[in-house]
Formats: C-alpha cells, sequence, structure tokens
C-alpha cells in the first residue's frame, strides 16, 4: 500500500510540475503576442473578400472578415445592419469595390472615422449602365493595362478621412449611373488587386514585400485568364439579352453587344407578364438567339422567355457567391470562358 502511496505522490508531484511550466510557456507566449498589434481587414462583399484572401496569404497577424455572408451576392440596396456594425468594431481596413457598389458606405465613413477605407476602384474605366460607354474614375489612368506602381501614384490612392473628402465620397458614384461590376474583366480587376495593394502596403508598410509579392502571384494568374478572353473575338455575332449588368464586361471585352440588361430578383417576382412579353417581342423583332443568366439565380423567366423565342440560356457566374478558396475567381473566370467559346 505505501509503495502505491508515493507512486501515486511522486506521479501527481510530475502532473503538477508538467502543468506549472505549461501555464508559464502559455502566459509568456500570450504576453508576446499582445505586445504585436494584429492588423483586423473587413472587406464589403466576396469578390473584394477572395482579393483580400489573395493579398494577406501568409502574412502573420492579419485577419480578414467578409462584411456580408459569402452568399449574400451583388450588394445592390443592401442594408447595412447592426451585425455589420459589429464586425466593423475595431477593424483597421474596409475594402470596398467602389463605384457605387456599397450605397452604405457614407454610413461606414461616417460612423467609423478610424477605418482606413481601401477603394478598389481608383483609376478604373466603368462602363455606364447601358453598357456601351466609359466612365474613368479620377483620371487616374486611362489605360486600364496598365500595373505600374510608382510613388506618385501611390499617393494618388492615399484615402485621408477630413470632412471634404468624405464628402466627396459620398457623391463619387451614384449607385445606377455606372455598371459597378468592374470584377468581371480581368483587366480592370488586376487594376483592382493593385489598388489593394497599395492599401495594405500604406497600412502595413512592414509587410510590403509580401504584399507585392502574393499581388504578383495573382496579378500571373489573372492575367491568364486576360489571354484566355483575348483569343476570343464576337463582333458581328449578333445581340445578347443579360440578366444582371454583370455580364456587361464579360461581353463587352470579347466584342458581344447587349440588346438589355434585364435586373431580376432572387425570387422572380421583378418582371410582369407584360415586361417578358415585351422582351419576347424585342428579342423575336431582332432575332436574338443567346440569353446570359447569372448561375445565382433561378432559371424560371429566361426559361420562359427561351421556349417562346428558341434562345439558348448560357449560364454565367459572377463571382458575387462561393466558398473561401483564393482561386475561387480564377475557377469561375475559366468556366465563364469555357460556357462563351462555343458561341464563337
Amino acid at each position: 500500500m505505501k509503495k502505491n502511496y508515493f507512486a501515486l505522490i511522486a506521479i501527481l508531484s510530475v502532473v503538477i510540475t508538467f502543468t506549472a511550466v505549461i501555464s508559464y510557456t502559455f502566459s509568456q507566449n500570450n504576453n508576446l503576442d499582445s505586445d504585436k498589434a494584429d492588423i483586423n481587414i473587413v472587406t464589403s462583399f466576396y469578390p473584394m473578400y477572395i482579393i483580400a484572401l489573395n493579398l494577406t496569404d501568409n502574412v502573420d497577424n492579419v485577419s480578414v472578415t467578409n462584411l456580408t455572408p459569402n452568399q449574400t451576392g451583388c450588394l445592390h440596396d443592401y442594408q447595412f445592419s447592426t451585425s455589420d456594425m459589429k464586425k466593423l468594431d475595431g477593424a483597421d481596413a474596409f475594402i470596398i469595390n467602389g463605384g457605387g457598389m456599397e450605397t452604405f458606405i457614407t454610413d461606414v465613413v461616417n460612423q467609423y472615422k478610424d477605418i482606413d477605407i481601401i477603394d478598389s476602384s481608383v483609376g478604373i474605366a466603368f462602363l455606364e449602365e447601358n453598357g456601351e460607354h466609359e466612365h474613368h474614375e479620377d483620371n487616374h489612368n486611362d489605360d486600364i493595362h496598365d500595373d505600374d506602381h510608382n510613388e506618385d501614384e501611390d499617393e494618388s490612392h492615399e484615402h485621408e478621412h477630413d470632412e471634404d473628402e468624405d464628402e466627396g465620397h459620398e457623391h463619387e458614384h451614384e449607385h445606377g449611373d455606372y455598371n459597378a461590376h468592374a470584377w468581371m474583366d480581368p483587366d480592370r480587376y488586376i487594376m483592382q488587386i493593385n489598388n489593394v495593394c497599395d492599401g495594405l502596403i500604406k497600412l502595413d508598410p512592414d509587410n510590403e514585400a509580401l504584399y507585392k509579392k502574393n499581388a504578383s502571384n495573382y496579378v500571373k494568374k489573372v492575367a491568364d485568364i486576360s489571354s484566355r478572353l483575348d483569343s476570343i473575338d464576337m463582333q458581328g455575332e449578333g445581340n445578347v439579352i443579360i440578366f444582371h449588368d454583370a455580364f456587361a464586361y464579360l461581353a463587352s471585352r470579347i466584342g458581344l453587344s447587349v440588346a438589355a440588361s434585364i435586373e431580376i430578383e432572387s425570387d422572380n417576382t421583378a418582371l410582369s407578364s407584360g415586361e417578358i412579353a415585351s422582351i419576347i417581342d424585342e428579342m423575336n423583332e431582332h432575332n436574338i438567339k443567346s440569353i446570359f443568366i447569372e448561375k445565382q439565380f433561378d432559371t424560371g423567366i429566361a426559361r420562359t422567355i427561351a421556349d417562346a423565342t428558341d434562345a439558348k440560356i448560357y449560364v454565367i457566374d459572377s463571382i458575387v457567391t462561393g466558398n473561401d478558396d483564393k482561386d475561387a475567381y480564377i475557377d469561375a473566370m475559366n468556366n465563364n470562358i469555357d460556357v462563351i467559346i462555343p458561341l464563337q
């Protein structure tokens, strides 16, 4: 019995000593970690979230949170909520698409004065709502293929949050005047990547080399997508109808003419029977045989129109929903191109 008793005491002593050592080490590590200021980044919605995941890859002490759930979709008329406000508490930067996409940006700027707003749209030539004309944001760069980042351009991207600039940001774009879905053109998306990279470097200059490396690696992947699109020329192939104006960028890039952009809600209640009949009449009159619809929405209305016009439906991913895969944009755009190629 005594042997067992002393053996038990010995085991308990070892356990107590081991626990004390582990506790001390853990507390020391916690003290060290607390000395390092974490950088908390919030993105407005899925396309910006994927950019941030790529650019912060392997960057220590940087967290990325998407303000809206990954399945939210486009931010048309999105209502800024209390839970959204909680996500922005303590955030150091808020990455936005810009171009009027985030209609709630004024609320963010007014309520969170210390957050650095990183606008990915700086210098981007947006298509107008009809998809035919372009508007050059701030005249930073008329060539959307220019990826150079010199010091002067970096300074022009800086966002200082004084009262006058906040007002200017508010009125930069009224949603609906311009088509904000710039990420659907890889060349414009590359500009967005580089704009975000610039913003992260200003926020966290200690990791400049890593941000630039990540941006360069990601841009190379997107450039391959752009090269695939360069091989597609559909000039003169006829008009198309698109459901969601995100597809105007793809159509413009490959030379397709958009006869009409039809905006529908996910519950397919946005079009009346009269409106559907009008679309059918126009398609029959102009012999339009291609309909592009977003994979995130039900195809009910599009199928009704297609059945009445003998048109074919092409399902395209506007990349506004998805998972946490850093290559989500690359995979989706490759799939989109695979859908488009047979139209040639």
